[in-house]
């Protein structure tokens, strides 16, 4: 094979290949050896490309997570199944002004504080304490009160 013949069959591999789309590789190039002797047998033939009824599906892509709710995000949802009282249940959790991380802290609780839910956010509980103090507690630090 003459070395024009050979870019020739590679540049139509190539070509070919990128046809089928991004699920093929394309294999490594490989380079004839030096003393091969040129062939005289007619190039092999290439298969045409798959038809897109036999091609599989590209996966599906995960969602991205969902962003931190701002305090208008967070506002109180009506919800059959928003508790009355909930109970600190970590070492320290954080009563701060609004559904936030970066929100001011108004106020550290301890574990076993309860607490009555205002109303609930996307993660967030509205409490008031038993001083009348009133803020935003996470959902992952706090656990339903159970009714005496």
């Amino acid at each position: 094979m003459t070395a024009a013949f050979s870019r020739r069959l590679m540049f139509l591999t190539l070509v070919l290949l990128s046809a089928c789309g991004p699920e093929v590789k394309q294999p490594a190039p490989q380079s004839a050896p030096a003393t091969a002797p040129p062939s005289t047998s007619p190039p092999p033939a290439v298969a045409s490309p798959p038809t897109p009824e036999s091609t599989p599906a590209p996966p599906a892509v995960a969602p991205p997570p969902a962003p931190t709710p701002t305090a208008q995000e967070a506002q109180p949802k009506v919800s059959g199944e928003v508790p009355q009282h909930v109970i600190v249940t970590v070492g320290r959790a954080n009563l701060r002004e609004n559904p936030d991380t970066k929100s001011k802290i108004l106020r550290v609780l301890t574990k076993g504080t309860k607490l009555d839910v205002v109303s609930k956010g996307n993660q967030w509980y509205r409490v008031r304490m038993s001083s009348g103090t009133e803020g935003w507690v996470a959902e992952s630090v706090v656990t339903p009160a159970r009714p005496h």
